[in-house]
């Protein structure tokens, strides 16, 4: 049976890392976006606005003004990001789907737009991520039941700051669109931030701005004026500012009969959220003597408070908060071993390359942007259990139940460092093999270059889906190939894009799995059966070029390995255009390098020339797939690179 199938990728493939610097290199973002060289002519735009109604920031303003501060920004919908990574689960045309759950259910509507300068538009770097709260403002704009939205100007008001960890806006309250405002318009936009005051020491705290831009997880005492209260489970729309205060509803109805946090902010008037630092109040004598609603006549007192400078409500925040000063009375005992020290936290640096990898503290302070990056620090300890309260910081180090080998390491900026560190996650393979402590403790204390995800990891900013780790100059895993210049980049982790697939034989065909990228099998219901599936490329064009090599991570496994290199085969055409390959004339390319046929690691494939005959227009590669009833390996591939 012949069928032939089309997936549409709608994220773009861009590292996240890259994004993280937009007001550097905004321009190269535009005119040239499918890497054919011709850029229509498209004008680069410069960054233009102050910010007010009047007056508001274009896009590309916007994305270098990410400081907290509320203000109007104007722009074109381009799409919407349906997940939780903007770099592969972006979508820019339409249908707009909702958000996929944990449980399988789909959410209904979207809850953020993309907005650009162009209106067709479809760089993620050249894109605004908007948040859109519950009410009008999602309402009217999202794009999953309002599809004719794509491509409309819209002008916006919110908080311009990270979201998804790149350049965005939260806590939208009004726009313009269509002729119509919807939402409710600020009196005052345009109030400046303050200036950051103060080294975090007892006597010399942090004021509101210091201690926002210091989101680093180090221990500081901070100063301000107690305005209220968050009674739910967002600072948004569940913020108190006014007495009588109430405690959070549960959902079985019951309602909190303590407060858990507070709001402490510049001046003693504030009522604007975006304008707050919410402060986290633990059990004990800090929470009693805090609690707006047991003392709602500590509303608008000055307090002075110590904690961990980290976010909390997914703003910028202190958590497990040990002392306070209100009144003239210390209450708590945190923060007074050394209570005139400056803080002086240690500073994220790098910017996540593997010339530059990012520190510790960078990690920390991008609060899980699920950029893929170069991370550079020592290995502490490792987690022993299902709490990051669980460090072991030396040997013996012990195996969890159920495993035969540590999962995780534990690393921080320096090896004498417990307070400020992150979980790295060890997958199956030559990564964990390599850095397992319990099989190898004399890697604890030694540095280490890795690279991962950016994601939350035992509840904490940590690294999953670790690829690659350098240590004393041995490399285990894979280095990720450099895709700057690429012709063409994609994972597969989030559909197989522009490919097409098409099944000559069998009724499995080439799929994309989140984990393992684009992945074949002819085994099904217990049982192998014969197939020939190909995974075709769109039409690149070559033409110019000196040379072309396509790169990729790939794994095969449970087949026959007298049959590797003939089952698992690359092709390259210059006459295809759709349905059966057989219809074109194809050329095989040499596969570099095979994986060892009889396990799940991941190697690469090496640079795979593109013959020079077909450095042309119209040229397409294709992966080919075989096997018989008798044996059917898996075929997984991820992280292709054409350049």
């Amino acid at each position: 049976m012949r069928k032939l199938g089309l997936f549409m990728m709608f994220a773009a493939t861009m590292l996240l890392g890259a994004c993280n610097n937009l007001g550097d290199d905004w321009e190269d973002n535009f005119g040239d976006d499918d890497n054919t060289g011709d850029d229509n002519g498209t004008e680069q735009l410069d960054p233009v606005g102050s910010g007010t109604e009047a007056d508001p920031y274009n896009v590309i303003k916007a994305l270098t003004v990410q400081d907290g501060s509320m203000a109007w920004v104007k722009g074109y919908i381009v799409g919407q990001v349906a997940g939780s990574s903007i770099s592969e689960e972006s979508q820019f045309d339409a249908p707009f789907t909702g958000a996929v759950y944990d449980d399988g259910t789909v959410a209904t509507a979207g809850t953020n737009i993309l907005i650009a300068a162009k209106a067709d538009e479809k760089s993620i770097s050249a894109c605004l991520v908007v948040q859109l709260p519950k009410g009008d403002v999602r309402t009217t704009l999202e794009l999953v039941n309002n599809p004719d939205n794509d491509g409309k100007p819209v002008e916006l008001y919110g908080k311009l700051t990270k979201y998804f960890g790149v350049a965005g806006m939260k806590e939208t309250a009004a726009a313009k669109f269509d002729g119509t405002t919807i939402g409710q318009v600020p009196e005052d936009p345009t109030t400046p931030p303050a200036d950051a005051e103060g080294d975090g020491s007892e006597n010399n705290p942090y004021n509101i701005a210091a201690a926002t831009a210091n989101q680093n997880g180090a221990l500081a005492w901070v100063k301000g004026f107690i305005v209220g209260h968050v009674a739910g489970s967002s600072i948004s729309s569940d913020s108190q500012f006014d007495a009588p205060f109430t405690g959070a509803v549960y959902d079985d109805g019951t309602v909190a009969t303590q407060g858990t946090n507070i709001l402490i902010a510049a001046t003693a008037t504030e009522n604007n959220p975006s304008a707050c630092f919410v402060v986290q109040l633990p059990k004990g004598d800090v929470r009693t003597a805090l609690d707006v609603l047991a003392h709602p006549e500590i509303d608008g007192k000055e307090v002075v408070v110590y904690g961990k400078l980290t976010k909390y409500f997914g703003e910028a925040g202190m958590k497990e908060t040990s002392a306070a000063k209100l009144d003239g009375q210390t209450i708590g005992e945190g923060g007074n071993t050394n209570p005139d020290t400056p803080v002086n936290p240690e500073v994220g640096e790098g910017n996540g390359t593997k010339e530059a990898p990012y520190n510790v503290s960078a990690v920390i302070s991008l609060n899980n942007s699920g950029a893929k990056a170069w991370v550079k620090a020592y290995i502490v300890g490792q987690i022993n259990g299902k709490s990051i309260s669980n460090v072991e910081w030396e040997a013996p180090f012990g195996v969890a139940d159920g495993s035969t080998q540590g999962t995780n390491v534990v690393i921080a900026d320096n090896v004498d460092d417990k307070d400020n560190i992150v979980p790295v996650q060890l997958p199956a393979g030559a990564v964990r093999n390599a850095l397992s402590l319990p099989d190898h403790p004399e890697m604890d204390g030694k540095e280490v270059l890795l690279y991962g995800e950016l994601v939350k990891y035992f509840g904490a900013c940590g690294i999953k889906n670790t690829t690659c780790a350098i240590v004393d100059g041995t490399v285990y895993g894979i280095e990720p190939v450099d895709a700057e210049g690429a012709i063409l980049e994609i994972p597969f982790t989030a559909g197989l894009g522009d490919f097409v697939t098409y099944s000559v034989l069998g009724d499995q065909v080439w799929q994309s799995d989140k984990t393992y990228g684009a992945k074949m099998s002819g085994y099904a219901d217990g049982a192998s059966h014969a197939n020939e599936d190909w995974l075709i490329s769109p039409a690149l064009n070559l033409s110019g070029k000196s040379s072309v090599t396509i790169t990729y991570e790939h794994a095969i496994n449970k087949g026959d390995l007298n049959n590797l290199t003939t089952n698992h085969t690359m092709w390259v055409s210059d006459n295809y255009s759709d349905g059966d390959p057989a219809a074109a004339t194809w050329e095989q390319v040499e596969i570099t390098t095979y994986p060892d046929g009889k396990s799940w690691t991941y190697v690469s494939s090496g640079d795979i020339a593109v013959p020079a005959a077909y450095l042309k227009d119209n040229v397409r590669f294709a992966f080919k797939y075989l096997c018989s009833d008798a044996e059917s390996a898996t075929w997984e591939v991820r992280n292709l690179v054409v350049k």
